[in-house]
């Protein structure tokens, strides 16, 4: 699969509770800040993908545990 084989679904401005962005993982430590970003939805071959972002989109990160919708 290429660059151009997904597409954004939706996306939603979002303050996340710490520097996680909602996608915490074991045995890492987060700034216990308010962080705001988006969750973009992406569509690739049929199934959705969630991914969260701070607010300049320096940083990102694949969530698969979120709900995709």
């Amino acid at each position: 699969m290429g660059e151009g084989d997904y597409t954004l679904i939706n996306s939603e401005a979002m303050d996340w509770s710490d520097a996680s962005l909602g996608c915490p993982q074991e045995g890492y430590a987060y700034a216990q800040v308010i962080t705001p970003g988006y969750k973009l939805v992406f569509d690739l071959a049929g199934a959705p993908h969630a991914v969260h972002t701070n607010a300049d989109g320096s940083h990102m990160v694949i969530c698969p545990d979120a709900p995709a919708r």
